[in-house]
């Protein structure tokens, strides 16, 4: 910020508490989180076919991306049951501020 004629440049953090089973969120709220792990996970495991061809072949990386989808497949029962897992993500945000 300082190369684009910031000054008193400072540095702040918003921690931002993403579980599913916090009853601050809605129903669609936990959904989401919960898929939005899902989503990521089977990306990594499709990452796997770039970074390792030579080693992960494409029906281990299907048979991982299916025991990753029984498991969050079952963590929305386990959500739609009431028993609470306490999984939690932690987003982390930097703010910056400064003045010109």
């Amino acid at each position: 910020m300082e190369q684009y004629g910031f000054n008193n440049v400072t540095t702040d953090y918003i921690a931002i508490n993403l579980t599913p089973d916090n009853p601050i969120y809605s129903r669609q709220m936990a959904y989401d989180m919960i898929n939005a792990n899902r989503k990521t996970a089977l990306d990594w495991a499709e990452l796997l076919l770039d970074i390792a061809p030579d080693i992960v072949t494409v029906n281990e990386v299907n048979e991982l991306k299916r025991i990753i989808n029984k498991k969050f497949d079952k963590r929305i029962e386990l959500y739609d049951k009431g028993i609470k897992q306490w999984d939690t993500t932690v987003a982390l945000t930097m703010v910056l501020r400064g003045t010109k």
